[in-house]
This record gives structure tokens, sequence and C-alpha cells, in this order.
């Protein structure tokens, strides 16, 4: 039996399966965190503080986010994995290629080309430190933001620094298979598919976190534009 309510923020009709009862989901509309009523109890109704003794509640292992989490049409959120992908690789031109080839020009301008080995050690930088602070901090990236993607406990808390650091690292190996060639698009197609069918990653679903995918803007979706030619423009001259 699902439980029909509605976001005390916006308005938004949501419909969730009685298996999330007494849980702290953010509205599919306007990400505002707002806690599941009882089946007999049709008001939602504010989310309430709680003691530090009283851990929030959580999914139980057998129920997925996908299964349990439905939008007043009966269908699962929109999960948009090319809207994540392409926020991830926003991210990575730009810490990864663009910022560190340009201060390898700025300082070391002997060097032409910035070795292989430089890229890795960015590549492994902004994995352990810049997106785990990130995520910490303002619960996206900047790419993420653009894109109208956030990251948050399913508790509606901010992420903590083992959770953002445990996620990174494991989009780095499970999602991404440390971009090892033919592995890294094995890896990519198999989140790809569990994406689509749960409605969340294997490490999302392990950390319990919610990605939230807002409305898309046109102002956000012309910078994201606009950048990222800019990156390619920036990795072209730089590469020659």
């Amino acid at each position: 039996m699902d439980i029909s309510f509605y976001c005390f923020k916006c308005g938004q009709h949501i419909l969730i399966d009685e298996a999330g009862a007494g849980l702290t989901v953010q509205c599919p509309n306007c990400s505002q965190g707002v806690v599941v009523p009882a089946p007999a109890i049709a008001p939602l109704q504010v989310v309430p503080t709680r003691s530090a003794e009283q851990p929030p509640p959580t999914l139980p292992k057998s129920v997925t986010l996908g299964n349990v989490f439905r939008t007043c049409n009966g269908s699962r959120p929109a999960v948009h994995p090319w809207r994540r992908g392409l926020a991830r690789a926003f991210d990575l031109y730009l810490f990864v290629l663009c910022l560190p080839g340009v201060m390898c020009t700025v300082f070391f301008p002997q060097i032409r080309t910035m070795p292989i080995f430089a890229h890795l050690s960015t590549l492994v930088v902004y994995y352990l430190l810049i997106e785990p602070f990130l995520l910490i901090q303002y619960g996206t990236t900047l790419g993420k933001s653009l894109l109208n993607i956030k990251i948050a406990c399913r508790s509606g808390g901010r992420l903590s620094f083992g959770q953002a650091l445990n996620r990174s690292l494991q989009v780095l190996t499970y999602g991404n298979a440390l971009y090892l060639g033919i592995f890294w698009l094995v890896a990519v197609a198999l989140s790809y598919r569990r994406l689509r069918r749960d409605g969340e990653t294997l490490w999302d679903q392990k950390l319990g976190l919610l990605v939230v995918c807002g409305e898309l803007t046109l102002l956000g979706v012309g910078i994201y534009t606009a950048g990222l030619l800019a990156m390619l423009f920036v990795v072209g001259r730089l590469s020659h």
C-alpha cells in the first residue's frame, strides 16, 4: 500500500511505499527534507529534531530506494545517468586536465607537455581531497551544481568526511575501474545498468546517500556549455 502526502514547502504530491513510513526523504521537486507519515496520517508534518541518542531511520537492507520512493504518477524519480556523467566529465576536465596544465605552463614554461604521471597525481588528489571537500561543504561539485545535482544523506543532513571520501573512492574503483581501458568501459556499463534498474548506485545504497537531480536551468546549462568548450580549447592549445 502506498502512502500519499504532500511536501510542506512546495506542495509536491508524493507517493511512497508503506515500507518508507517514518523515513526522512527529499522532495523530488524542491529537495526539501520531509518525514514520511504513517499510513493512517494524511497531512505531512514538519521534520522533527532528533536527539543525539536517537539515530535517524534508514531503509532496510532488502529495500532499495528505487522500489520505495515513487513520484505521484507511480514511477520512480528520474535518475539522469547521462547528466551525472556529464557533470563528472566537467569536474575531471577542470581539475585534472585544464587547471594542472595551465599551472604547469605558467610555473614550468620549459615543459611543453604535462607528463602523464602529473595528470595521474592530480586525478588522485581530486578523488581524495577536492571532491570529498566539495561534497562535505556544499553537497555538490562545480559540474553537478551547474546541472542541478546534489548529494545528501537520506536523513537529510550533510555528508561526513568518511562518507564523502568513501563515496569518491568507490566511484573511482567500482564505478570507473581506475580508468583502466576496457575495464573502465565495463565498470561504467555495469554501473549504468544498476542505476537504471534500481534507481541508485551500489555505493550510494551502501553509504545511505541520496542523489537528487533538480530541474535544469538555462543559466546553468549555458555556463556548463561555455565552460566545457573553453576547457577543450585550453587543453587543445596546451597539447600543441
